[in-house]
């Protein structure tokens, strides 16, 4: 079957973390000097840490001790006291300041506070390399091709929908009803002449050296009255990421996307369409920018507009996401963990999230924001531009 076959390459803009599920301790990671104002953090293989010293009766013994003894902090204490980075080392990556310094403190806290856990990058099996999946930007892709798919419904099925939406009291049905408006937009009765069977993204890789940071995420809102930046500290994640490149130097990863064209083309074994709907490069652009440029500007009028401090590269951010919705050969997404309700969902108006719980009060979505701390910057995660070139 004839496919169109197009390099995709990714820049992050801002910080992309796409979570593997691990959550990192002191007895994985150290955060070492590599110059006179430069620390990096280290991901270390305890294995191997004690492969090497097993020829060692003193450090052997040490470890006996630490690991029958049930005390945890003497365990880290170990790992922390007998990494060789040069050796044990899997991956390396940049620190923020404020991680620096939190690193410090967080070695005398207790274990058990999870003080110190760090939310682990996905990188495929044993590569040091982190990976933006295939997955991840097609899932992107699709949720903007549907948002902007919302201007072709009728207003009576628009209305239909959203009427349905309000009576829905259970997150099964509310399921079932974006199951059917997904059908409705697309024409597709079933999986199976899905339009996006036609289109095939690879996973995105990135090198491992000078590519990845790892800092603290923040809570914020904006003061109604000052439009000022209120910070919350009553919770602090802490994440290894795929640097953005409005933080400096930074990598930039290849995919491979495939329109499957014979596929669009062909019929199934009843005559009809094998897919319900032809996408071509330009669709995906075109929708790609509009969405995620629309929900952009919301979420920069609410949150960033009128604030003076901590916000300059969120105006940067704002610069380069409009200079490229306007080349045609490259649009804007966003993606991975913490990239914000409206930006993986549908329009508002079909928006159902569940409300959070904080302090045991009910909070709706949409009144913070959960932004990387860039040494005193705050930026949102996941914007990257991508180029297209067709091969």
């Amino acid at each position: 079957m004839a496919k169109k076959i197009y390099k995709l390459t990714v820049e992050p803009l801002t910080c992309v973390h796409i979570g593997s599920g691990n959550k990192l301790t002191f007895l994985d990671y150290t955060v070492c000097r590599a110059s006179a104002n430069r620390n990096l953090y280290a991901k270390f293989s305890s294995d191997k840490i004690l492969h090497r010293i097993a020829t060692d009766a003193q450090k052997a013994s040490a470890f006996e001790r630490a690991s029958e003894s049930g005390n945890m902090k003497a365990l880290h204490a170990f790992f922390q006291n007998n990494v060789n980075v040069n050796e044990d080392a899997e991956y390396l990556c940049d620190v923020t300041s404020e991680f620096s310094t939190l690193y410090a403190k967080n070695k005398e806290k207790d274990p058990y506070d999870n003080a110190a856990v760090v939310e682990q990058m996905y990188r495929p099996g044993d590569s040091a390399k982190p990976v933006i999946p295939g997955s991840s930007l097609k899932g992107a892709v699709r949720t903007a091709v549907l948002n902007n798919l919302m201007g072709n419904l009728s207003d009576k099925d628009y209305d239909g929908f959203r009427d349905e939406l309000e009576n829905c009291r259970k997150d099964s049905e509310k399921r079932k009803l974006e199951g059917n408006i997904q059908k409705k937009l697309l024409g597709k009765s079933d999986a199976k002449n899905d339009p996006f069977r036609a289109v095939e993204i690879a996973d995105c890789c990135f090198k491992a050296k000078g590519t990845q940071i790892v800092g603290l995420l923040k809570t914020v809102s904006s003061n109604k009255n000052s439009g000022e930046l209120f910070v919350s500290n009553s919770m602090q994640i802490q994440a290894e990421a795929i640097k953005g490149s409005l933080m400096g130097p930074c990598g930039i990863g290849e995919s491979i996307m495939r329109i499957n064209e014979g596929l669009q083309s062909s019929e199934d074994r009843n005559g009809k369409n094998a897919v319900s709907k032809a996408l071509s490069i330009s669709d995906i652009a075109c929708s790609c920018n509009y969405f995620y440029w629309r929900e952009f500007e919301k979420e920069y009028n609410k949150f960033y507009k009128d604030s003076v401090e901590n916000c300059d590269l969120i105006v940067k951010l704002k610069g380069e996401l409009d200079s490229c919705r306007k080349n045609k050969n490259q649009f804007i997404i966003r993606v991975g963990h913490w990239s914000q309700v409206e930006f993986v969902t549908f329009e508002e108006n079909f928006r159902s999230p569940k409300t959070r719980m904080i302090r045991g009060k009910a909070l709706p979505y949409g009144t913070t924001r959960t932004l990387f701390n860039y040494d005193g910057q705050y930026l949102p995660l996941g914007w990257c531009k991508c180029s297209i070139e067709e091969m």
